[in-house]
């Protein structure tokens, strides 16, 4: 499956480009890919390129009351971390001076395909 990029996700990159969604499962594992290309069509005949490549895995299990307790118990820190490692990757990209792309008007559409 794959949509165009059409609303502002990074400062690192612009909205240009699409993502190319999979999903899958394998002995009980449950696996979710959302890749980021560039624009096909920014020169003739180029070929697509891959800018980021993300996927997460994981056992689904019941979403029940003593799974999500179990689960805040066990990871309490889990989305502060992940906010300091965003934050993180980012500081290193502008150190290095990626281009910096400010967010741009919203869509006009309000739901997009």
């Amino acid at each position: 499956m794959q949509a165009r990029k059409v609303f502002h996700v990074s400062p690192f990159f612009p909205v240009a480009g699409g993502y190319r969604f999979r999903f899958g499962m394998r002995e009980g594992l449950r696996m979710a890919r959302i890749d980021y290309y560039s624009d096909p069509g920014a020169e003739a005949g180029e070929a697509a390129q891959p800018l980021l490549l993300t996927a997460v895995s994981g056992r689904a299990q019941p979403l029940r009351a003593p799974a999500l307790l179990r689960a805040c118990l066990t990871h309490p820190m889990m989305t502060v971390g992940v906010v300091a490692r965003i934050h993180w990757q980012a500081l290193r990209l502008w150190l290095r001076r990626v281009p910096f792309f400010s967010k741009p008007r919203p869509p006009l559409e309000r739901v997009t395909r």
